[in-house]
């Protein structure tokens, strides 16, 4: 490893660290992801909640309609344009007939589908913890049977 010379019981441990070190890594990245994730559930939810109670305000006066209409528009859905894929504000930036439930509802899918994905990468963390605890245990146990390897040769040596 690394062009560096171990005994066996150094090889190891060398080894197990490397391999708890790599676990910790993927744990670390995997909360980042989840704590994104969380954000971004958050915020649909704000977005939803304001949408919702926006009542027969235009589209274009909602406090957020900037970050909605890029987050749609990032998730393939045109807003502005009436065609059939998208949501057609007009003009004046009035809702159309709908548009504000169209949204919404679009919005609760996202995030259905956003808690859904929360819960599987829930399970993935459970799983790589408990590789980490595994590892930890591992290299514990080395370090116990090494020990105690060593204690009987210099018991047998008195």
């Amino acid at each position: 490893m690394g062009g560096q010379s171990y005994d066996i019981e150094g090889l190891m441990m060398a080894l197990g660290v490397e391999r708890s070190d790599l676990i910790e890594k993927q744990v670390v990245g995997m909360a980042d992801a989840m704590k994104a994730r969380n954000n971004e559930i958050k915020k649909v939810n704000d977005w939803i909640a304001e949408l919702r109670g926006a009542g027969d305000k235009g589209w274009k006066d909602c406090r957020n309609y900037g970050d909605v209409k890029a987050y749609l528009e990032s998730k393939g859905v045109q807003v502005g344009e009436a065609n059939g894929k998208g949501f057609d504000i007009g003009n004046d930036g009035n809702w159309g007939k709908g548009e504000r439930d169209t949204a919404v509802e679009y919005l609760k899918s996202q995030l259905d589908g956003l808690n859904s994905d929360s819960q599987l990468d829930m399970i993935k963390l459970q799983s790589l913890v408990n590789k980490r605890d595994q590892s930890f245990e591992m290299l514990t146990n080395l370090i116990s049977k090494f020990s105690k390897t060593k204690d009987a040769i210099i018991q047998n040596i008195r």
